[in-house]
Order: C-alpha cells, then structure tokens, then sequence
C-alpha cells in the first residue's frame, strides 16, 4: 500500500472532504455572483456608471482582499484550536481577532470615507477621468457609502474564521446565497431609484452591498451566539498583544501571498493594451472565466487547510501528512479534470461573452494555455494551503511573488517581444509565463511541504 494511505480510510477522508468543501465552494461562488449582479445592474445605467464601478472596486479589492488574507490567520490558529477541542481557546483567539478587526475597520473605514482627499489628486490624471470626471464623482460616492459596509465585510470574514475551523461551512453559505436575492432587490431600489428611494447609480451599489454584508453578520451572529460549543461571548478577554501578533504574523503573510497572485491578473489587461482593444477583450474574458473555475481549487484548499490544521491540533500529526499527500493527489486530479472540461467547453464559454469573431479567435487561444494551466495552478492552491495549516506561510508569500511577478512577468515580456506571434495573438505570451511559473512554483512548494512536515513527524 503507497505511503500516503496508510492507515487512511480513503472513502471517510473524501465525504469529510466534500462535507467541508462543497458549502466553502457555495460561499465563495455566492459572493462572486453578488459582485456580479453590482456590475450587471450597473451597466444597465450606461457605460459611464459601470467605469464607475470598475474604478472604486479596482480601489476597495485590495483593502478586502488584504483584510480577509489578515482574518486567515484566525482560520487557521482556530482550526488547531478546534483540533485540541480546546473551546476556551477558540473563544479567545476570536476575541483577539475582533479587537484587530475594530482596528482595520476603524482606519480603513476612515480612508474610504475621506477617499477623495486621498485619491483624487492622483487619480484625476488618469486619461479615463480627464475625458469624463463625472466617473470619479461617482466612484468617490460608492466609497463614501462603502465606508460604513466594511466594517460589516470585516466582521463577516471574522465570523467565517470563527465558524469554518470548527467544520460549520453550511450555515454561511445557506446565508450568503440567500442574501444573493436581496442585493439583487437592494441594487434595483438605489441604483434605478425604486420605491421611493433616489437613483443613485453605480453609487448604489454600496449601499446594497454594505446592507447585505451587515445583515449577513447579524445572522451568523445571532447563529454564533446560540451555539453551546466555545460560544463567543462565554468568557470576555481583554486585549492581548502577544495573541494578537500571532494572528497578525500567520494572517499578513497570507494577505500578501493572495495580493501578489491577484494583482498580477488585474493589470494583465494593461499589458494586453499594447497590443490592441481586441486582446483586452480576449484578456479579460479569458481572467472572469479562469477566475470562476479557480473558484473550485480555492475552496478545496480551504478545506485542506481546515482539515489538516484539525489533526495537528488533535495531535495526530502522523495521519496529517497521510491525509496532506492524499490532498496533493486530489489537487493534481482535480486540475486534470479542469483542463479537460476548458478544452472541451471553450468555444461555449467564449460565446457566453462576444459574438465579435475577432476577438473569439484571441479567446480561443488564450483559453488553450488557461486550459493547461489549470492543472499546475490547482496544485499550487492545493499545496497553498496544505502549507497553512503547517503555520508555513512566509515561505510561500515569497515564492509566490518571485514565481508571478519575476518570473511569469519578464517571461511573458520577452516573448513578446519575438515573433512567435502576430501583434493581436502576443498576450498568450504572459500566459505562457504563467504556465511556467505555476509548474515551477508549486514543485517547489511540493519539496517544501516535504522539508516542513520533517518537524512533525519521520514517516
């Protein structure tokens, strides 16, 4: 029998797997569908409000992104927690993370709420504004509105790092598809000014979201609250500073790791800019569609994390590197699996977003090297985040940012720069960069898992 089953009911491991990752993929494919709903209904009200959009969420990405990276670290020293069956601990470790998560909410709510004395001097130069300024008014409306939601965003993210460790994924993705209706009404209301309420374009957008955001916190709160095991409000903590560092260490490792992976593909279309508006297109269809299906590796490897971060805990370190090799067989097949349902589906994919066959033709080739990289990126997520319930987090954060930004980068720069292709077809050379730097960054985490686990256990 290999190695990695051994001692492992290989069927139990796969349903507590699923039981884990399926509410996970729920959660996070719901709030991709509300983002999706904002700038749907937005682009109803023309191009000016959608540019709108694009601008102030291209602004707030980064700080939520960054937040939720930062409360990861929660999920994690939790998810040991829970493995200790040691309530108490999780108790305090969420109360720590809530007096952090006041913090963040404090300074950056302030920032989103005075944003235009921040941003405006600098934005007002871009040549999007210098046509239309009436794009930044509205962009710094949604923010002034957002200001007020985020702390609702924080606490939400908070709330998940509470419940998600101690294996209640349902509850929040029960409560994130349900509100999905009620941002969709919400949108309707204050962007078209429905029932009394003034039009406010893709301004209104925030104030949906805010309200969602805070009403799914009180829901999950009121849920947390009446849950007998490590109830939140048991035992008051008083600050401590220790704790709090601890989560802060582990969480902004893993916020920098995630801002290094996204920002790279939100100015991809830049790159593409220099070879014509048609490779944008094809570039931004190709991100949207590769970012739905990245959906899949991404709640597995919070699950993987979860799941192996419980048993360190419980102390059967043992059986968490057995479960951790089984997950990089998981990943590997999984992305095998989505590359072949890209290559047969791209073409219906495609059709999804342009008739314009121009732009079709790019598409379709870029979606080929999507296709293959699938497979390495859902290793790469996969060994992300078996790494994090090792408490492994800065080592990946540097690997990430080398892999992506001085290796997937230049790459696809300097082939570019050759004729491989014809001007309209060169962005597929910043994919092919990506193809590269996946394959070599997740071997590389491979072998790192395989130096890191040493400290737990000799198999």
């Amino acid at each position: 029998m290999p190695v990695f089953t051994k001692n492992l009911n290989i069927k139990k491991e796969l349903q507590h797997l699923l039981i884990l990752a399926i509410p996970l993929f729920g959660t996070q494919i719901g709030i991709v569908l509300m983002t999706a709903t904002d700038n749907i209904m937005s682009g109803r009200v023309n191009g000016e409000n959608l540019a709108s959009l694009g601008l102030a969420t291209g602004i707030a990405f980064p700080f939520m992104i960054f937040v939720m990276g930062v409360l990861n670290g929660l999920s994690v020293l939790n998810s040991h927690a829970y493995g200790e069956r040691d309530d108490a601990k999780i108790t305090n470790l969420t109360q720590q993370g809530f007096y952090l998560a006041i913090i963040l909410s404090i300074i950056l709510g302030i920032f989103f709420f005075f944003n235009d004395l921040f941003l405006n001097s600098f934005l007002i130069h871009l040549n999007v504004i210098q046509q239309n300024p009436n794009i930044l008014k509205i962009a710094n409306h949604f923010l002034h509105f957002f200001a007020f939601g985020f702390p609702g965003l924080i606490l939400f993210c908070l709330l998940r790092a509470y419940l998600e460790p101690q294996n209640e994924t349902l509850p929040i993705t029960l409560v994130t598809l349900l509100n999905i209706p009620v941002n969709i009404l919400l949108d309707y209301m204050f962007i078209f000014g429905k029932f009394g309420f003034p039009a406010l374009g893709a301004a209104g957008t925030a104030i949906a979201t805010s309200t969602v955001y805070w009403f799914m916190t009180f829901i999950l709160l009121a849920y947390a609250l009446n849950r007998k095991k490590a109830n939140l409000f048991q035992k008051f903590h008083p600050i401590n500073l220790s704790t709090i560092k601890e989560i802060w260490g582990i969480g902004f490792s893993i916020a920098i790791n995630i801002l290094l992976e996204v920002t790279i593909f939100a100015i991809l279309p830049f790159f593409a800019s220099s070879f014509g508006e048609n490779s944008v297109a094809a570039t931004q269809i190709a991100i949207n569609s590769s970012g739905l299906i990245y959906q899949v590796p991404l709640a597995l490897s919070f699950a993987y994390t979860i799941r192996v971060s419980n048993l360190l805990g419980h102390k059967e370190k043992n059986r968490a590197v057995h479960i951790s090799h089984l997950f990089i067989l998981i990943s590997i097949a999984t992305g095998f699996i989505l590359f072949i349902l890209f290559s047969f589906f791209s073409n219906y994919i495609t059709t999804l977003y342009t008739n314009d066959p121009n732009i079709s033709k790019i598409t379709n080739v870029i979606f080929f090297a999507v296709a293959i990289y699938q497979i390495p990126d859902a290793l790469l997520g996969g060994m992300n985040g078996i790494l994090r319930a090792f408490k492994d987090t800065r080592f990946p954060m540097w690997a990430i940012g080398i892999s992506y930004w001085f290796i997937a980068a230049p790459t696809g720069y300097f082939l570019s720069l050759t004729s491989l292709y014809s001007d309209e077809y060169k962005i597929v050379s910043y994919f092919i960069g990506f193809i590269i730097s996946m394959t070599l960054c997740s071997t590389i985490f491979v072998f790192r898992f395989k130096k890191v686990h040493k400290h737990y256990v000799e198999l």
